[in-house]
């Protein structure tokens, strides 16, 4: 487009044909714009077609119910109820009553843990997204009359069709999930009868760090019971915190490698960006899409020729050819992330601990 030529990748090419097309990206990225309240405050939304799992579908994650008060909490605290009380909230320092506080919350795991409050549908609510909650926040929080997201009004507008309660909804959540896994434990069967070996293109060293620590220049695996980093500090080692790193032949040390950009639409090829061809820090907000190194280029080919959307799959099946018998060292091996092909309840596993941000 530059050297005003038509481009040969149409509508499938991974760049901006022009600054108008950058500067509505880069705001949907941000979550500033949605593309779909901008000439219909719906989205075109029918009432009769929504339900649960066309809703779960199209956004991923679960619905669940947290403790209200940590959640409305400053800063927020994220609990639900006491495996052993459940009538308690897990957060130990306050044990509020967790059946007279429970809120309804999604929550979606990508790059981090997002949660979005579902307040109760009322007459006077307005079906529109709160202008304010996108841009900075809202000052009126639950007192607003407007959603606060695009799922929250999605919710609004089942509930004033259908009538479904929270507990409904919560409950509907549950039982998609639980089909989803059946599904996904049958065709992992049929994937592993059929599985092809894995490609010897992609054949560096690699490992998974403590992110904490590699962010302060240090190297640190988990501890033998894949629970906390082996450092002084003892970090809790769960899928976020941590980080893959795969030796560079040409620079002859441990550099990190991101997750997949995308795993809806794959580019034709990967290109590195232009900050980090340069020697520079990548200055754009957001996940940038294109490669910092060689090696992160190296991977997300090879993960995508392979059709492998997992890092912990990756890392697994490179320890299958290079340690075979030796388990994996990702995570711990009661729970193996890398063998879940699509999001499970069981990924949110670690929320319902106190947290705070």
């Amino acid at each position: 487009m530059l050297n005003k030529q038509d481009c040969k990748y149409g509508d499938n090419c991974t760049f901006a044909y022009h600054q108008e097309e950058i500067d509505v990206w880069t705001e949907e990225r941000k979550g500033t714009l949605n593309r779909d309240l901008l000439f219909d405050p719906l989205g075109g939304i029918k009432r009769g077609n929504l339900t649960i799992i066309k809703i779960l579908k199209e956004h991923q994650g679960i619905f669940t119910f947290l403790c209200e008060i940590c959640f409305d909490s400053k800063p927020r605290i994220i609990s639900k109820g006491l495996k052993d009380s459940p009538a308690v909230c897990s957060n130990l320092a306050a044990k509020h009553s967790f059946y007279e506080n429970k809120c309804l919350v999604h929550i979606v795991r990508s790059t981090s843990l997002k949660y979005s409050k579902i307040r109760q549908f009322q007459e006077h609510f307005q079906f529109d997204v709160c202008r304010h909650e996108v841009r900075y926040g809202c000052l009126r929080e639950d007192s607003c009359h407007f959603a606060h997201s695009f799922i929250e009004l999605k919710i609004w507008l089942l509930q004033q069709y259908s009538g479904m309660t929270h507990e409904d909804i919560v409950q509907e959540s549950k039982k998609f999930w639980q089909q989803m896994e059946a599904h996904a434990g049958k065709a992992n069967n049929n994937m592993a009868s059929a599985r092809t070996p894995i490609s010897n293109t992609f054949d560096l060293q690699m490992k998974f760090v403590c992110g904490q620590c590699w962010r302060n220049g240090q190297v640190v695996e988990p501890d033998k019971d894949l629970k906390y980093c082996s450092a002084k500090a003892h970090h809790c080692w769960t899928k976020e915190r941590r980080v893959l790193l795969v030796m560079s032949k040409a620079k002859k040390k441990w550099v990190s490698v991101r997750p997949l950009p995308s795993i809806r639409n794959f580019p034709q090829q990967y290109d590195l960006c232009i900050h980090a061809q340069n020697g520079r820090k990548c200055q754009y907000v957001g996940n940038c899409s294109f490669a910092h190194s060689p090696e992160e280029r190296e991977m997300w080919t090879f993960m995508k020729e392979n059709k492998i959307l997992d890092m912990q799959q990756t890392y697994d099946m490179w320890l299958k050819k290079h340690n075979p018998g030796k388990p994996g060292e990702g995570t711990p091996l009661t729970s193996r992330e890398g063998e879940k092909q699509i999001q499970m309840p069981t990924d949110y596993a670690d929320m319902v601990v106190p947290y705070s941000r």
